[in-house]
C-alpha cells in the first residue's frame, strides 16, 4: 500500500480547513499523514496521530514555500497537495493508488475540483463559470471530471507527485507566487522530459470565490500570471 504525505499550506487553522480535516479523517485509506504548515503558533489540536501542524519560518510564508516545508518533513511515497478550502471525495487516496499502479511510469497525477453541492448560489455561480467551456476551454477538465489525458500544467488544489521526483527538482520554486503550481510542473516535464497523467477518479470538492468582484479578481490574477508563464517559458498544454 503506497504511503501518501497530505500537505495544506495555511495562514491558521480555519473553519475550511477543519471542513478538510473532517472528510481526511473519513477516507477509505489508511495509510496516510497529513502535514499542515501555518505561519502562526497555535493549540489546536486533530486528536489523530497522522496529523501533524509546523510552523513556517517568518521569512517562508508564500504557498510555495510552506508547501516545500512540508514535503522535507514527510515520510510518504507520494506526496498529495490539496488547499486549505478544498477537500476530498471518500475513495480520493484509493484512487490515487489506483492510478499510479496503472501509470507506473507516469511521476504526477492531476484530478478534478469540483465545486460543492451544499453551497451559496453565488459560489455555485462561479463554479458554473469555471466549468463552462466559453471561461475554462481546454482547461474544462481541471473542474469537472472528464476523460484521461496526458497534461503539461495542473492547479496544486489536488495534484500528487512522487517524492523522489519532487526533491530532484527542488521542489516548488519559493519566488514564484501566484503561478507557482504552473511553474512546479514546468520544472517537471523539463525534469523528465516527458508529460503527466490527469484521471478523473481522484476527486477533491473546491469552494469557489464567489461572483462577481472576489471571482473576477482572482481568475484575472491567475490569468496574468499564466499568460507571463506562457511568454517567457513557452507554458503550453501537451497535444
Amino acid at each position: 500500500m503506497i504511503k501518501f504525505s497530505i500537505i495544506i499550506p495555511v495562514r491558521t487553522i480555519n473553519d475550511y480547513l477543519k471542513e478538510s480535516v473532517s472528510y481526511l479523517k473519513n477516507l477509505d485509506y489508511s495509510n496516510f499523514e497529513v502535514i499542515i504548515v501555518v505561519d502562526f503558533e497555535t493549540n489546536f489540536h486533530f486528536d489523530d496521530p497522522r496529523f501533524k501542524i509546523i510552523v513556517a519560518p517568518k521569512d517562508k510564508h508564500s504557498p510555495g514555500e510552506k508547501r516545500n516545508i512540508g514535503a522535507q518533513n514527510s515520510t510518504g511515497e507520494i506526496l498529495a497537495f490539496i488547499d486549505d478550502d478544498a477537500y476530498p471525495q471518500k475513495d480520493w487516496l484509493s484512487n490515487a493508488q489506483k492510478v499510479f499502479i496503472e501509470n507506473p511510469n507516469t511521476y504526477a497525477v492531476g484530478a478534478p475540483a469540483m465545486t460543492p453541492d451544499d453551497v451559496s448560489v453565488f459560489e455555485k455561480a462561479s463554479g458554473r463559470i469555471l466549468e463552462s467551456y466559453l471561461a475554462s476551454g481546454f482547461t474544462k477538465h481541471r473542474h469537472v471530471p472528464q476523460e484521461k489525458r496526458f497534461v503539461g500544467d495542473y492547479p496544486s488544489v489536488n495534484l500528487f507527485i512522487k517524492k523522489d521526483v519532487y526533491m530532484q527538482i527542488g521542489g516548488f520554486d519559493n519566488r514564484v507566487w501566484p503561478g507557482e503550481d504552473t511553474k512546479i510542473c514546468l520544472d517537471l516535464i523539463r525534469h523528465t522530459k516527458s508529460s503527466f497523467v490527469y484521471d478523473p477518479r481522484p476527486l477533491v470538492y473546491h469552494h469557489r470565490r464567489k461572483v462577481f468582484l472576489p471571482h473576477i479578481q482572482q481568475i484575472s490574477r491567475y490569468g496574468r500570471h499564466r499568460g507571463y508563464f506562457a511568454k517567457i517559458f513557452l507554458v503550453t498544454e501537451p497535444e
